[in-house]
C-alpha cells in the first residue's frame, strides 16, 4: 500500500507541476511544449466574449489539463480534471498532506501558485492560478 501511495503522490506532483508550469506561458509556447500529447483547441465566441482554451490529455495519468488565456495570449489559469472521483479524493488527501492551506484565500498554497477546488454537480476541478 505504501508503494502505491508513493506512486500516486508522484503522479499527482507531476500533474500539478504540468498545471502550474503553464501559468504565464504563451499559447504558442504551450502548443510546442505539448505537441506530443493529445491536444484539443477550443474557441468560445458569444456577445463580445472571445475566449480560447487548450486542453491537454494525459492518458497514462487519467487526467486532463485545460488552459485559459488572457488578452495577451498568456496562460492566466489552468484547470486539472481527473477521470474518477477516487482519484480526486486521493489528490485532495495528497494536498492536505503536502501543501499549506490558506483560509483567507480559501486555497492551497503550492510552490508557485494557489489551488482552489471547484465542484459542480458532475465534476471536480482543481483550479490553479497566481
Amino acid at each position: 500500500m505504501r508503494i502505491f501511495m508513493r506512486n500516486q503522490n508522484t503522479k499527482f506532483d507531476t500533474l500539478l507541476e504540468h498545471a502550474w508550469s503553464t501559468l504565464g506561458q504563451s499559447e504558442n509556447d504551450l502548443k510546442e511544449k505539448y505537441k506530443d500529447y493529445p491536444v484539443c483547441l477550443m474557441e468560445y465566441i458569444e456577445k463580445g466574449v472571445h475566449d480560447h482554451i487548450i486542453e491537454v490529455r494525459f492518458d497514462n495519468e487519467n487526467a486532463t489539463i485545460s488552459i485559459s488565456f488572457d488578452s495577451e495570449n498568456n496562460c492566466d489559469a489552468s484547470f486539472l480534471f481527473l477521470d474518477s472521483t477516487e482519484e480526486e479524493e486521493l489528490l485532495i488527501n495528497h494536498l492536505i498532506d503536502s501543501a499549506d492551506y490558506s483560509f483567507r484565500k480559501s486555497s492551497f498554497q503550492l510552490p508557485s501558485c494557489s489551488l482552489k477546488i471547484k465542484e459542480t454537480k458532475t465534476e471536480t476541478c482543481f483550479y490553479l492560478f497566481r
